[in-house]
């Protein structure tokens, strides 16, 4: 009767161990789900910020791109010869036409260009003079001129009374950028160029935006070749220049992020992908334990009572199964899995607190955390061959916008990689100053030669080759740094390496 009892308690141990397997297996499983399905979500957020990061790649391309190449034309003909090129490539579906609007109101063409992709390739030029004759030129003048405004045009509407009524236009809209005027005799002659659409479908309001942005750095260039031989009115003429840069860089802060988030996404992914595989192993791997304890215990649901040789058999294959180890392995398998679901939730909180655009208030923020977070972005940029020491010691917190403060460490991470090519250290300081917080961040590079060390924070300045750099980086790290009241110095020696030494003011 002992004994009978003895098996009876074994048997509802075993039982017993079996349920709390099942119940942890259920539990695991559906975190496991949980963790998939948030996972999931996260990567489609990274794939639709990417799509978006490279689009915005190709609005910072053409506004770089036509910025540098406007100012080297050696003509006005040259600069709107080559905007209406650049901007009928950019637009694809547009044809690009060059007008001016007289002061009888009559339209004068100068310049056509077809669109890049378009069913009209043949459009004959007396369709586009036909066209020009039907609009009605006095009413384009007056919204035109006085508003002096880019104005997207429904061309139905703007037909003129007494000739338009059965005309139609191959195109039904029209984009007009005024670009510049000339007056003689108090009268003036108003020059706009015109981007023809021939339907909505063609139409994208974000690259009309972009082409908006691009014209203030156009009319600048038109006027300085306008006023060349005044030299008074041509260094006011670069100053404004200047002006309008510095407000495109406060504006392309967000498209820099984004192209940078685009250029570090692969290594984002890749670092995602390594915990994800061990995960997924990790489960091949339990999935096999469980059938052998299944094989093990099947006997406990086929069968309410098992006498003594069921039992012994039950505990020799129990045996022979490595029972035990498979339980005490289990958990350590799970514990791992678990570990590798929040590496992964880590990866995407930073990633998520980078790219977040819609809050550039400044709060108190731990410059430690700040570092780590963009470390994290770029990991997998140092991996091989590159060192990072950290020497955290600041214990005070700063008045900061951690996602902008992000994209300044990140852009100084990148490119103290490129300053080493071969391979190299980087080490990042911070520690308290009286009332400020310092941080440095120490490459092993070639250092800065002294005559880039002039431009290194100029617009569009870059000793990177065509292709690796925009030259906005630094520019805009300079700018971000200005707007968190921020000091900056470079030491560099050439062969030696180059630190950049930040100083942010403590917030008590």
């Amino acid at each position: 009767m002992s004994q009978q009892s003895n098996e009876q308690e074994q048997l509802e141990a075993l039982k017993h161990i079996l349920d709390r397997e099942r119940a942890a297996r259920k539990e695991a499983e559906q975190k496991i789900e949980v963790f998939a399905s948030d996972i999931y979500e996260k990567n489609q957020l990274l794939q639709e910020q990417t799509h978006q990061a490279q689009e915005r790649q190709k609005q910072l391309e053409f506004l770089t791109g036509l910025a540098a190449e406007t100012w080297q034309q050696a003509s006005m003909t040259a600069i709107l010869d080559n905007y209406l090129d650049r901007s009928r490539n950019f637009l694809q579906f547009a044809f690009a036409t060059m007008f001016e609007l007289k002061p009888d109101y009559q339209l004068d063409r100068v310049q056509i260009l077809p669109a890049a992709e378009t069913q009209l390739m043949q459009f004959e030029e007396s369709e586009l003079r036909t066209l020009f004759n039907h609009l009605d030129g006095f009413r384009l003048s007056m919204e035109l001129t006085e508003q002096a405004e880019c104005k997207l045009l429904n061309l139905e509407e703007y037909l003129d009374p007494q000739l338009g009524k059965t005309y139609r236009p191959e195109f039904q809209f029209a984009y007009i950028v005024p670009l510049y005027q000339n007056s003689h005799n108090r009268q003036t002659t108003f020059g706009l160029a015109c981007f023809l659409f021939e339907d909505e479908a063609n139409l994208d309001i974000g690259q009309l935006q972009t082409i908006e942005s691009s014209r203030n750095t156009l009319i600048l260039a038109l006027s300085r070749k306008q006023n060349e031989t005044n030299q008074a009115k041509q260094l006011a003429e670069l100053e404004q220049a200047h002006q309008t840069l510095k407000q495109t860089q406060q504006q392309l802060i967000d498209s820099e992020k984004l192209a940078s988030l685009g250029m570090l996404s692969a290594g984002v992914a890749h670092e995602i992908n390594n915990p994800v595989g061990y995960v997924m192993s990790n489960i091949d791997t339990m999935h096999d334990y469980l059938s052998s304890l299944q094989s093990v215990l099947k006997p406990l649901n086929e069968n309410e009572q098992l006498d003594d040789a069921a039992c012994r058999t039950l505990m020799a294959k129990w045996q022979d199964e490595e029972g035990d180890y498979l339980l005490e392995d289990s958990q350590k398998i799970l514990n791992s899995s678990i570990d590798g679901l929040h590496r992964i939730r880590d990866i995407v909180e930073a990633l998520r607190s980078f790219s977040r655009m819609d809050n550039h208030e400044l709060e108190a923020i731990d410059v430690n955390s700040t570092i780590e977070h963009a470390l994290k972005m770029v990991k997998n940029e140092l991996k091989y061959n590159y060192q990072v020491i950290t020497d955290f010691q600041a214990d005070k917190p700063i008045m900061g916008s951690d996602g902008q403060l992000q994209q300044v460490f990140i852009n100084l991470f990148i490119n103290a990689k490129h300053a080493m090519k071969g391979g190299g250290s980087i080490t990042i300081k911070t520690w308290i100053d009286k009332a400020r917080v310092k941080v440095s961040v120490k490459d092993t590079g070639t250092g800065i030669k002294e005559e880039d060390l002039k431009q290194i924070f100029t617009p569009f300045f870059t000793t990177k080759k065509q292709g690796e750099g925009t030259g906005l980086g630094l520019a805009i790290s300079y700018s971000i740094l200005q707007q968190h009241h921020a000091k900056i110095e470079i030491n560099t020696q050439l062969g030696e390496g180059t630190e950049f030494l930040l100083s942010f003011f403590t917030f008590e």
